[in-house]
């Protein structure tokens, strides 16, 4: 799919990540590097081991990629997950991360099927 029907489907908004990347090869190369990006991976990990404070500065790096990407859902999730993990409350963390996960996994998916 092109890149702009891709931000349709996630309520994303394409104009606003033409305005942080000129054109649609841009745009696809940094939607391919947002799947290396392990931020997502490594908030998993530390809110299994109970490590609130690294939870919360792989989540605030994962919200921040996504705002400058447009990725709007996982925007919202990450965003709201941060302010949890912001005042320390790693239970209520745990039962949000499986929503930020599905999410996540959902944009991933979309994201593979990106091309210009």
């Amino acid at each position: 799919m092109r890149p702009e029907q891709f931000y349709q489907e996630i309520g994303g908004s394409y104009q606003e990540a033409l305005t942080r990347m000129p054109d649609d090869r841009r745009i696809v190369r940094y939607l391919g590097m947002f799947l290396q990006d392990t931020s997502m991976e490594e908030l998993g990990k530390a809110l299994t081991a109970g490590d609130a404070e690294e939870a919360f500065r792989m989540v605030h790096a994962l919200k921040g990629t996504c705002l400058t990407l447009g990725l709007g859902r996982l925007t919202v999730s990450a965003s709201e997950l941060t302010e949890i993990l912001r005042t320390g409350r790693l239970e209520e963390a745990r039962q949000e991360y499986p929503d930020l996960e599905g999410t996540y996994q959902e944009i991933c998916e979309k994201i593979r099927a990106v091309h210009i």
